[in-house]
């Protein structure tokens, strides 16, 4: 080959080379085009769909490692956590209850230092008024009193109770008034109220696995029953109207301390009773030996 063909076999593969470069220009994208998608097809689109969980022998594209990584989203980003609303918090209190076990009678006596006689009941000869007219003794010295009881139904996670009673003179027909509230600021306030009750103490749980909830019973027994709120004197029928008794009650408070403070979850209360002097027996058996 000479000088002459061999300058025109380098033009002639020269042109072939510039024909191929002008074609892959036509056909490439820049990086930040792939990324584009064109507006009459954005419409169409819809989110990929990864079905869970993922059998082993689908005809998936994934690959194991991204088989994992989707099954691990829940741990990786888990849902986040429900601030607790009031509606919440009401239904918490509702799991907290408290029933009176022990039976009270209709009647009791009290002796001029308000110290009550027999409460709730005589062992010996269940009434203290049966015991004075019969002229009776106690077999034991010292003070007639048995204890008090009830039960506590509380969620399983329950803080600390403090278990609380006293007695209550309320008006028929009104309601009796509601527990106080103490604020975290306020807790001397809740300690003097604590020292005027009468507290109880814890003598049995139980965990219900039905109502996933504890059943605590307790007991109240102090030396002496003493009546504490003022008494007020029973008001004789007149011509405007008739007359008024204040039947007194047996309360029970459950406290818990909460982030507000110490707050009352939940009110008990025995059935209603009179309340009369030891010296009106000791009248009556005058009379009756007479």
């Amino acid at each position: 080959m000479n000088d002459e063909e061999a300058a025109l076999l380098m033009a002639a593969l020269a042109a072939v080379e510039s024909d191929i470069e002008t074609e892959g220009d036509s056909s490439e994208c820049s990086p930040s085009s792939l990324f584009e998608v064109p507006l009459e097809k954005e419409a169409n689109l819809e989110p990929i769909h990864v079905p869970f969980p993922l059998e082993p022998n689908t005809s998936t594209e994934f690959l194991g490692d991204d088989i994992i990584f989707y099954q691990n989203l829940d741990l990786i980003f888990p849902p986040a956590t429900p601030n607790p609303t009031q509606a919440m918090l009401a239904e918490v209190h509702q799991v907290y209850e408290v029933k009176l076990t022990t039976t009270f009678l209709e009647r009791y006596w009290k002796n001029g230092r308000k110290n009550l006689q027999c409460f709730p009941f005589c062992p010996e000869y269940n009434d203290f008024y049966a015991m004075k007219i019969q002229d009776k003794k106690h077999a034991s010295v010292g003070v007639c009193r048995t204890p008090v009881h009830c039960v506590v139904r509380t969620p399983i996670n329950s803080p600390l109770l403090y278990v609380l009673g006293r007695f209550d003179q309320i008006s028929s027909g009104r309601s009796p008034s509601p527990p106080p509230a103490f604020s975290t600021s306020n807790a001397g306030g809740f300690e003097v109220f604590r020292r005027d009750c009468f507290e109880a103490k814890e003598v049995e749980t139980k965990k219900c696995a039905v109502h996933d909830a504890n059943m605590s019973t307790w007991m109240f027994l102090p030396d002496v029953w003493k009546i504490q709120p003022l008494l007020r004197k029973k008001r004789k029928a007149t011509r405007t109207g008739p007359a008024q008794t204040f039947p007194f009650y047996f309360r029970v408070f459950v406290y818990i301390l909460s982030c507000e403070g110490y707050q009352c979850v939940a009110v008990g209360q025995s059935t209603p009773f009179q309340l009369f002097s030891t010296r009106t027996v000791d009248r009556l058996k005058k009379t009756f030996k007479v």
